[in-house]
């Protein structure tokens, strides 16, 4: 296995759901690789929507004041390079050839000596904290993969942690309640490491008593952080949402988000508490600020393919809910849509029940394109047509695809000029549309 295509062949091999193995398994393999985790300070951020665009923009402002940070995310869209990044350049094909064989001989020392293979996340986590090590990087973000207590990533120990939001997923994993699933997150709060989160309601509660139990400062970014002005989406800003932010530390006026989604604000206030936290010598940076989020965009999250076309990897409740607002104020902000068509795909896995009510009373389409995934994990289109007729009225035109290129081409197709189309549903059908 010497070229990238094998590799990763080899990686994609592994099962993406296969049982995890012990925190003891994965220390075991990366104490014979000479503990890569423990040479650079490690930013840890956990969250149900969130997670990645925290983690790409507290990257971006560490990079801005002069560090070489490291970035770890999931999934990728494209390329498997794309998880394993440094100052915004993913790893290169090479590189990540001889990671991976390096990654190899460690696993194969554990195995002698009674350890077991590691599962498909946890063989990309250690390739990462290796190669970050090997890079001589001086901050890693490394993103969770699935919950907290028990990823991969929580064998890490952070100078920060940081827990986005808690939402209904993944529930056959993490719980089907509320209070469960933030159990799980919580469960990457380390003794006397502070943990900055915007998390409200009872979730909170939990992720507060955890960090008191752990003697982890707590940093509520919800009540300590104010949105002075009206949230705003001004093209002469920059075409994205403009608004003022006030911490205990410092007050920014007019923080440009390069991105036309609003629920990106609070994202954004959650970085700046970290970057604050990470560097009170230069909590008055704004020009760091400034500068991460105006250069701050993220593949797949309210990312425009045309001028009409809108991919969102939403597919959760909460996480449609705020699409929904978002694309409620871009249209008051254009002035020019009148109506919006939604092409959907979901995983069965998923509560898709709540999702499709949810984009029905939230976006109102007029024309709804249904396509199955490419996984094994695809919910029937079928299936998800029953349940939108549940939520839509009589008249409204619903189509079901084998494909997702073959439902996004009709709904092209059928565009009117004054229409938006939101694709939506899946991080999946997100993949396949960026490949195109």
């Amino acid at each position: 296995m010497n070229d990238i295509h094998s590799v990763e062949n080899y990686i994609n091999g592994i099962p993406k759901f296969s049982a995890k193995t012990t925190h003891e398994n994965l220390r075991a393999v990366l104490e014979l690789l000479g503990n890569p985790d423990k040479a650079y300070k490690a930013v840890h951020i956990a969250g149900t929507n969130g997670k990645g665009s925290v983690s790409l923009m507290t990257s971006l402002m560490l990079e801005k004041s002069g560090y070489r940070t490291g970035l770890f995310v999931s999934p990728h869209l494209i390329r498997i390079n794309e998880r394993i990044t440094i100052n915004g350049e993913m790893i290169s094909d090479t590189d990540f050839v001889d990671t991976f064989h390096t990654v190899m001989e460690a696993v194969h020392r554990n195995e002698e000596r009674g350890g077991v293979h590691p599962s498909y996340f946890e063989m990309l986590f250690i390739m990462a904290a290796y190669y970050f090590a090997k890079m001589k990087c001086d901050y890693v973000v490394f993103e969770t993969g699935l919950g907290g207590r028990l990823d991969a990533t929580n064998v890490v120990t952070p100078v920060v942690t940081a827990i986005t939001s808690i939402g209904m997923d993944h529930m056959q994993y993490l719980g089907d309640t509320i209070e469960a699933i933030a159990y799980e997150k919580a469960g990457i709060i380390k003794p006397g490491i502070p943990v900055i989160s915007h998390v409200t309601g009872t979730a909170a509660e939990v992720i507060r008593s955890t960090a008191a139990e752990r003697g982890a400062e707590y940093i509520d970014v919800s009540s300590d952080t104010v949105i002075l002005d009206e949230v705003i989406q001004d093209e002469g800003a920059g075409g994205g949402v403009t608004f003022d932010l006030k911490t205990p530390v410092n007050t920014y006026q007019g923080l440009n988000v390069n991105t036309y989604a609003d629920y990106q604000v609070e994202n954004a206030s959650t970085a700046v508490r970290i970057y604050e936290t990470l560097q009170p010598e230069n909590a008055h940076s704004e020009g760091v600020v400034r500068g991460a989020l105006q250069d701050f965009a993220i593949a797949g999250r309210f990312e425009f393919l045309t001028d009409n076309v809108i991919l969102d990897g939403a597919h959760n409740e909460a996480a449609v809910a705020k699409l929904c607002e978002s694309v409620d104020r871009y249209k008051l902000v254009i002035g020019t849509v009148d109506s919006v068509a939604l092409l959907f795909a979901v995983s069965e896995d998923k509560d898709y029940d709540s999702v499709i009510r949810e984009f029905v009373h939230g976006l109102r389409p007029s024309r709804i394109y249904i396509s199955g995934l490419s996984t094994s994990r695809r919910l029937s289109p079928e299936t998800a047509r029953a349940v939108f007729e549940k939520y839509t009225s009589a008249d409204t035109a619903i189509k079901c695809y084998d494909s997702i290129l073959g439902a996004y081409r009709n709904a092209l197709d059928e565009l009117e000029s004054n229409e938006l189309l939101i694709c939506a549903g899946s991080l999946y059908l997100s993949e396949e549309l960026k490949a195109e």
